[in-house]
């Protein structure tokens, strides 16, 4: 018999075992969820018959076997993305799953973050312009979201106009929202105008906040104020630092980074580093990989997972249901 759990009783699951960096995005519109009392679940969307879990089962990682092989019981064609490196070898070596990297996670150790030295001195060098333009930067405080929500909603709109596929990617990442339980905004203003707008989605562990996902930035068109993003992220940072939280993901730079690994699939690489190629022109795969780079994190690879040798249908739904396409 089916159960569904209440939103307690997910926002519990998540507040135990929601470290994974999308974990909180789980909770974004449009999900579904395969639930098991005692254990967790997992989100996904469905799209022609196929179900495309989202990042890893909000579990422990000692269940996480058994959480996937009830969900595959249900509905076996079923593929994962974004997932660990530990899931995929869960996938690939009981489910005999390919598991092929999807791109880059970047990680930042809080305890250790500083702008001190030369691996981050581009960081440093859009920090002190910011300063020197007078640019302010603060976190937006729950009392004072009503008196900024036109001025964000405009900000999100003329940003999004301004991408080269104004469509608003979901999926892999979580629309924004500035209410949310448990998210974290910060915003920067150049000469009273509001040009960026940050949002932080949290990352959890054993019931409390370990740390931050910078899930989404909104900036202002104006070419001067996209410096105005790594303002933000450089003051939020140092915020979840001095608050002594563990780490900050950067979240995925798609595409980016895909070599032969054992157990992949062949065909799917082939075709992820050709939209990496020449797929700019959908999503700016190459400028996000650059930019988060210059933080000099910590990299981890997350991967998608297939059982198809030809994946054709599992790519372009992907791209369906993240409205790339």
């Amino acid at each position: 018999m089916a159960v569904c759990f209440t939103h307690e009783e997910r926002l519990w699951y998540l507040r135990q075992y929601g470290s994974h960096c999308l974990a909180y995005s789980t909770l974004q519109p449009g999900m579904r969820y395969f639930d098991v009392p005692g254990i967790g679940y997992l989100a996904y969307m469905q799209y022609c018959g196929t179900r495309f879990v989202l990042g890893d089962p909000i579990c422990s990682l000692d269940l996480a076997p058994v959480l996937i092989r009830e969900a595959l019981s249900e509905h076996s064609d079923t593929c994962f993305i974004q997932t660990s490196e530990q899931v995929a070898i869960i996938l690939k070596d009981i489910h005999h799953y390919y598991a092929t990297c999807l791109g880059i996670e970047t990680w930042i150790d809080l305890p250790s973050w500083s702008l001190k030295g030369t691996r981050r001195k581009l960081i440093r060098k859009y920090v002190n312009r910011g300063r020197k333009t007078g640019l302010r930067v603060y976190e937006l405080s729950a009392k004072d979201i009503s008196h900024v929500r036109s001025h964000l909603l405009q900000l999100r709109s003329r940003w999004l106009k301004s991408r080269r596929n104004p469509r608003r990617v979901r999926f892999l990442v979580r629309p924004p929202t500035v209410d949310d339980y448990g998210v974290r905004v910060f915003l920067a203003r150049l000469g009273g105008e509001l040009v960026t707008e940050l949002i932080c989605d949290p990352i959890y562990g054993s019931g409390s906040v370990a740390g931050y996902n910078i899930n989404l930035a909104h900036y202002s068109p104006k070419k001067c104020h996209k410096h105005a993003v790594t303002c933000a992220v450089a003051y939020a940072l140092d915020v979840f630092r001095q608050e002594r939280l563990k780490y900050a993901s950067l979240g995925l730079s798609p595409l980016n980074g895909i070599a032969p690994l054992v157990g992949d699939n062949p065909a799917l690489r082939v075709a992820l580093q050709a939209i990496y190629r020449w797929g700019n022109s959908l999503y700016n795969f190459r400028g996000l990989a650059e930019n988060k780079h210059s933080y000099c994190g910590r990299s981890t690879r997350a991967f998608a997972c297939t059982r198809r040798w030809l994946p054709v249908k599992d790519i372009l739904c992907t791209l369906r249901i993240c409205n790339l396409i």
